[in-house]
């Protein structure tokens, strides 16, 4: 795993930060000065396919957002090659959310599905800005709570097709 900051100057690296959170929809409601601290607590990585950026059960330290790539979230099932697609994470999404909705540990398994560039915010920082900025707080627990739903959509079409393709079997 290569980190951006081995391939830039630490201050191109904070600005380049800094720039992307302000540039992303969930962080640019920020005051300017939240989102300098926020920078101060945030890393860009470059992660080659098939790379873990973290597994279910995890301490759930960090906030992702993909800005580049693709993710896969997944349920770990047991021994043996059987896992569970839960989401395919696009550009500009919010990932790895256990820790802003009060869980210890993350639940999925996210993988890089190809190269991707991931931000990781972390928790703590975020969770303290949220509380100081309740308007801003809310707006970003809308878009979590939205991001579970449609990947709880999602994960319920694909279950509902297989029972289907099941019954049709039977």
């Amino acid at each position: 795993m290569s980190v951006v900051a081995d391939a830039l100057p630490a201050t191109e690296v904070i600005m380049n930060i800094g720039t992307m959170l302000k540039g992303h929809d969930l962080f640019k409601s920020f005051p300017p000065d939240e989102v300098d601290r926020l920078t101060r607590h945030a890393s860009a990585k470059i992660l080659e396919q098939g790379e873990t950026i973290y597994t279910a059960d995890q301490a759930a330290t960090h906030v992702f957002v993909l800005l580049d790539g693709e993710v896969h979230l997944r349920l770990d099932e047991g021994p043996g090659p059987v896992d569970v697609l839960v989401s395919r994470v696009k550009e500009g999404e919010l990932f790895g959310l256990a820790p802003l909705i009060g869980c210890a540990r993350y639940s999925t398994r996210a993988d890089a599905a190809r190269a991707s560039k991931v931000l990781y915010v972390e928790a703590r920082p975020l969770i303290d800005a949220l509380r100081e900025h309740p308007a801003i707080g809310h707006e970003i627990m809308s878009a979590v709570a939205r991001a579970y739903f449609e990947r709880y959509k999602g994960l319920m079409e694909r279950v509902k097709k297989v029972v289907t393709d099941l019954s049709w079997e039977a």
